[in-house]
This record gives C-alpha cells, structure tokens and sequence, in this order.
C-alpha cells in the first residue's frame, strides 16, 4: 500500500476527507434524516410487504 493510500485511510479513520489537486482536507459529511422524515420513512410500508412478487427473481 503507498504512502498516500496509507494517509487517504489515516483521514477516512478520523471523518476527513482529502479532496481536490489542492490537497485541501474537509470533514466529511454525514446524511441525516430530520424527524420528520425519519417518521414518515417508519409508517411506509416496505415494497416487498404490499407486493412480494416485486422482488423476485427476473432473468
């Protein structure tokens, strides 16, 4: 493994992210849900639930 692969993997460890020619280093985000919609996420139903031939096998 390089030396930079090697400081790429120290900075994804510690939340950071190398980014860019200019070797600017960033936090790296994080998605987050509001409670809204983490609640509307909770009350609909799974695809596979209403409809289970939804997820079979296609060749």
């Amino acid at each position: 493994m390089s030396l930079f692969a090697r400081f790429d993997r120290h900075l994804e460890d510690q939340g950071l992210l190398a980014w860019g020619m200019n070797a600017s280093i960033v936090k790296a985000l994080c998605q987050r849900n509001t409670q809204d919609e983490t609640a509307r996420l909770e009350r609909c139903p799974m695809p596979g639930k209403t409809n289970p031939s939804r997820f079979r096998q296609k060749d």
